[in-house]
């Protein structure tokens, strides 16, 4: 058995009844192109709390403001048209 991958017990708790364990793990990378990334999906990622709006605009290009009447966080389809806009311009120039 490999000693790097070989399960050990890091502790044990026990939980009464009512109690909960909650057990929060960084999401992946993801998949393809963050440019390529439908807002509309990123915008609900922000809306679970899986990504910072900050964060949603650094990868993805993806604009994402709170809505004055829901309070929601919620994808600004201009912006991030112009944002990704840019973004794709800036990849494409080079850096000589």
């Amino acid at each position: 058995m490999d000693p790097i991958r070989a399960e050990r017990p890091v502790g044990t708790e026990i939980l009464r009844p009512g109690e909960v364990l909650v057990h929060e793990l960084s999401g992946g990378g993801g998949y393809g192109d963050p440019l390529d990334r439908e807002p509309a999906l990123v915008a609900d990622d922000v809306l679970a709390g899986f990504v910072t709006a900050e964060r949603a605009r650094e990868m993805c290009a993806v604009v994402v403001r709170r809505n004055e009447e829901t309070r929601l966080p919620e994808h600004d389809e201009a912006a991030t048209r112009d944002l990704r806009a840019t973004r794709g311009h800036q990849r494409n120039t080079p850096t000589t």
